[in-house]
């Protein structure tokens, strides 16, 4: 990984990503951690 120290990156090929630096090591670290992947656009409800 180039230029990461914190958060994520995609992997080669995009089809994986990749904890950087100190996110991973706090992640590796919580033995009851959990990670949520969320993609997508965010939605918008327009109340009138």
């Amino acid at each position: 990984m180039t230029g990461c120290s914190s958060g994520w990156q995609y992997a080669a090929g995009q089809s994986q990503i990749e904890l950087c630096g100190e996110t991973c090591d706090r992640i590796k670290a919580d033995d009851g951690g959990q990670i949520d992947l969320i993609f997508g656009c965010e939605t918008k409800i327009d109340v009138r």
